[in-house]
């Protein structure tokens, strides 16, 4: 399975695939709309991912078409808390 870690933003959004050990597979931007959210889709599919799940911020409501049709896609999604993953990372250095 791979994983992917979404960071929503109002027009683009940043994302990473990683497999089960971690490693990158791939890294990129992509609009978000629908024809970006389409885009992000189809390019994980040629990466031969077949089973996924994903996590993003919940920012605003620009989350919400993202999460939406990663969901109808078939992919699991999951929200974070973004005040909390900041929380995170600033302990992390």
């Amino acid at each position: 399975m791979n994983h992917l870690g979404i960071d929503v933003g109002k027009r683009k959004c940043r994302v990473a695939l990683k497999d089960d050990r971690g490693k990158i597979i791939d890294e990129f931007f992509f609009g978000n709309n629908s024809q970006g959210i389409l885009e992000l889709i189809k390019r994980i599919h040629n990466h031969g991912t077949k089973k996924c799940n994903a996590v993003l911020e919940s920012t605003g409501n620009m989350w919400m078409r993202v999460h939406d049709t990663l969901e109808d896609n078939g992919i699991d999604t999951i929200l974070a808390n973004t005040y909390k993953t900041k929380i995170i990372a600033h302990k992390q250095r």
